[in-house]
């Protein structure tokens, strides 16, 4: 929520006190390890009708189980993953699966409906509340490093931290140790707009924040 309230969807980007800051491209390819290049999803949304087939073809439900889960959950979504079901088929084929830009679809939503907290906790290191998975290693995602613990969503410490926040409090270059596994692609730097489906399309901007 500390976060959320200082985020402007018409720049994606949080305002902060001493300037703007935000997630970018190489963020999602360091924390998820998912590529950053290739050809936007660019589906419909799904009737619930549509939901129910697929629901039956791509996960080989029964008629009756895809209706009651469409029903139960009242959107296109399979609940027990919390997937939209439209994403299924893209794995219809899986020889093109490689081909979409999965990383611009992540990071597009992130904007559309906010919340990382793997990117929160590699750039701001002075929120408290979290741990290292104990085994991580340089080739395994930067996201897996974390372990949150209970207490978090208690805001109002964070308000006042990012109140009184300098720009010397935030770690900017966090993945210097990591370009081993995921090296650095100037495709981060592309501005313009980003899509996950036909209805959910952002701007990108870095050059707002990029230091």
């Amino acid at each position: 929520m500390a976060f959320a309230e200082r985020w402007h969807p018409e720049t994606s980007s949080f305002h902060l006190p001493h300037g703007e800051i935000t997630i970018t491209l190489d963020d999602v390819a360091c924390l998820l390890h998912i590529p950053i290049k290739g050809t936007f999803l660019g589906h419909d949304r799904l009737t619930k009708k549509e939901a129910r087939e697929a629901l039956i073809v791509e996960l080989g439900a029964g008629p009756e189980d895809a209706l009651e889960e469409v029903e139960r959950t009242r959107s296109v979504y399979a609940s027990s993953s919390y997937t939209y079901v439209v994403y299924m088929r893209y794995l219809s084929d899986i020889t093109h699966f490689h081909e979409y830009n999965w990383g611009a679809a992540t990071l597009a939503n992130n904007y559309y409906r906010f919340g990382e907290g793997c990117w929160i906790l590699q750039h701001f290191p002075m929120i408290i509340g979290w741990g290292e998975v104990p085994g991580y290693t340089k080739a395994m995602p930067c996201a897996r490093v974390y372990i949150l613990f209970s207490g978090n969503q208690v805001s109002d410490p964070y308000k006042h931290s990012f109140d009184c926040m300098a720009a010397e409090d935030i770690r900017y270059n966090r993945y210097a140790t990591h370009r081993e596994t995921v090296a650095w692609d100037d495709v981060a730097l592309y501005s313009g707009w980003l899509a996950a489906s036909s209805t959910i399309d952002v701007c990108y901007l870095p050059e707002r924040v990029m230091r």
